[in-house]
């Protein structure tokens, strides 16, 4: 849930988003927050779902975690998942460019 992991600067701000879920988190080894992960399906084209995802990413703007959505169109496809990882976690880059060398 947002309210366990964004501290609220105000008690009306974003209210009930915060009270929204999160698909999944990744946390460095001393639990700090690196970056969130939405997965969204095609229910996510609906004017209110798309609503919910701005409010979503804003949040996440404004608290300086980055976001990355996964759309289940692209299905289980290593290469787009590593790519959007990648983009905001150098250390699987890295890890990637050494296998090659």
């Amino acid at each position: 849930m947002f309210a366990s992991i964004i501290d609220k600067e105000s008690q009306s701000k974003y209210r009930n988003e915060l009270f929204r879920n999160i698909d999944f988190g990744i946390f460095d080894s001393n639990y700090s927050l690196k970056l969130l992960i939405e997965i969204n399906d095609e229910s996510h084209m609906r004017a209110d779902r798309s609503a919910r995802d701005s409010k979503v990413k804003t949040i996440c703007d404004e608290a300086g975690i980055p976001l990355i959505v996964f759309w289940t169109k692209y299905g289980i496809n290593k290469a787009y998942i590593h790519n959007r990882l990648a983009t905001y976690l150098p250390l699987i880059a890295t890890i990637e460019n050494e296998k090659y060398e």
